[in-house]
């Protein structure tokens, strides 16, 4: 029995938030019964708030303590991975579905991981603080094949990066909860938690793929960075709540490890005094690492696909585990 569907698609201003298409937004509206839009700062009119069956929003940068007035609503779907925002106390014990955009923004995540492996490898960062100076200065440089690379939370976004990485002839170490017999992979090793400090000893880039969920705050400590070869780089495409922030400072004061690269942080923008902006070799990126001109393709054909599943009664595709937090 197909289901009645009220959808509320709720973005950010250009350029600051997604925009959907319109090939979507057509198809969207051929789907559903009744569809609303808002904009992320503004107040949702209540005759919509209390008839919604779907909302199509942003897990991070949406206050979503309106929708204790969704009624109605049985499905929500974010824009982005993280559900931040999204997971209200409200939220956690309604009968509401989530589902995240998880893979859809992978491929571009996983170029800029590889992009900053490369320019670290071969002094790309020198060269343009040479350049602006006029210094014509040879530096040494990394040959990246068989260098081993660390991937700490392997999922999609994992996935991807060691893809990559195995195309330069990398070696490819993941560490995820569980280990499954899977010889599609394209890992060399897989290590569960309890072993993350042999991962951490052998690599030579380590890349953070965590998620923001409680037990992975200040997941990379000191502890952590000092398990790690003074000649690492350490690189954040992850949350910034996963990394303790004094820690990365000492980690580089202390020459523990030799650089990180970083696009995730606790508080985005980061504020002009943090003192991120003037330490050697960490560098800043603004959270950047996702962007694409094909995401929001990808993001709305899940949407639009799971639309349709949602009003025949069939099964979603990337639901999200409200306890686990992804």
């Amino acid at each position: 029995m197909r289901k009645s569907c009220h959808v509320l698609i709720r973005t950010g201003r250009v350029p600051t938030g997604p925009t959907i298409p319109e090939r979507y937004l057509g198809q969207i509206r051929e789907l559903a019964d009744r569809v609303s839009y808002s904009l992320l700062d503004e107040e949702v009119p209540m005759d919509v708030l209390e008839d919604i069956d779907v909302l199509f929003g942003n897990g991070t940068l949406d206050d979503f303590s309106y929708l204790n007035h969704a009624r109605k609503l049985k499905w929500v779907h974010s824009f982005s991975v993280g559900i931040d925002n999204l997971l209200t106390e409200h939220i956690r014990q309604a009968p509401i579905t989530i589902t995240n955009s998880r893979g859809c923004n992978s491929a571009s995540i996983a170029e800029y991981t590889l992009a900053v492996i490369l320019s670290w490898s071969k002094g790309l960062h020198h060269f343009a603080k040479q350049q602006e100076q006029k210094i014509w200065k040879r530096v040494p440089a990394i040959e990246v094949g068989g260098s081993i690379l660390g991937i700490v939370g392997y999922g999609a976004i994992g996935k991807e990066i060691a893809l990559r990485a195995k195309a330069l002839g990398m070696q490819v170490m993941a560490c995820r909860r569980t280990i499954k017999a899977d010889h599609a992979e394209p890992v060399d090793r897989f290590v569960i938690p309890e072993q993350l400090s042999e991962l951490l000893a052998e690599s030579d880039f380590v890349v953070n793929c965590l998620p923001s969920i409680p037990e992975n705050k200040g997941f990379f400590n000191e502890l952590a960075f000092s398990a790690m070869k003074r000649s690492a780089l350490f690189i954040n495409i992850g949350r910034g709540e996963t990394v303790s922030e004094q820690a990365v400072l000492n980690a580089l004061a202390d020459k523990t490890i030799a650089g990180a690269y970083l696009d995730v942080f606790i508080q985005e923008p980061l504020p002009t005094d943090h003192p991120f902006w003037s330490i050697d070799n960490l560098f800043i990126t603004p959270h950047n690492s996702f962007a694409s001109p094909k995401n929001m393709d990808r993001i709305s054909t899940l949407f639009c696909d799971n639309l349709l599943r949602f009003i025949q009664g069939k099964p979603l595709q990337n639901v999200v585990n409200k306890e686990k937090g992804y």
